[in-house]
């Protein structure tokens, strides 16, 4: 390991070190580690829009809402965890697995970094092409917003994005690929081919 990488996850350690005793289990729910664990992610995902959609929040209202729960959450886990939890619990079988989540938290970040800096890079090596991709884009995300309500797609982005750990470690989209497939050569292929003779 480079001695760069190695000084950004020591951040990224630091960072999360108040944090590390909630960190594990949440890590554990998101990779599936139990089979209950996606329906349990997706559940308190649509409780918490099923909620937002009943009470009818303003866009303002619910941003100020969730900052408002990430300040008390970043001022009183640090205090719950150090009162409650003994520093003698923590073995060296949680240290790796805290080694582990940070060194994935810091590949999703050098991944967004490098693809955040390909894109701007992007706009003076190729103009045109980033014209169309941004276009084309934004176009399909207005299209979208305007056939769908927001908070359904919000809805779904959000519990994609929670069930993506999970579904990668379980290899869950391959094997959806392996069944699209088969499903293409069995059925669509078979049918289309009648067409083109006839």
């Amino acid at each position: 390991m480079s001695t760069k990488r190695e000084i950004k996850l020591q951040e990224v350690k630091n960072k999360l070190e108040n944090w590390k005793e909630i960190i594990l289990p949440l890590y554990k729910i998101l990779i599936w580690e139990k089979q209950w664990h996606p329906f349990a992610v997706a559940g308190v995902s649509t409780a918490i829009f099923l909620f937002i959609w009943l009470t009818d929040m303003s866009v303002l209202t619910t941003f100020s809402l969730l900052g408002l729960f990430a300040t008390l959450c970043d001022y009183l886990v640090p205090i719950i965890s150090t009162s409650f939890i003994k520093p003698d619990s923590w073995t060296p079988q949680k240290e790796a697995l805290y080694d582990t989540i940070c060194g994935e938290i810091l590949i999703i970040k050098m991944k967004l970094e490098l693809d955040c800096s390909m894109y701007c890079r992007m706009r003076e090596s190729h103009p045109k092409m980033y014209f169309a991709v941004t276009t084309f884009a934004l176009g399909i995300l207005a299209w979208f917003g305007n056939l769908f309500n927001n908070l359904l797609i919000a809805h779904l982005f959000v519990t994609s994005i929670l069930l993506l750990p999970g579904a990668e470690r379980t290899k869950v989209y391959t094997h959806m690929h392996e069944i699209q497939n088969k499903i293409f050569k069995e059925y669509v292929n078979p049918r289309f081919q009648v067409k083109k003779e006839e």
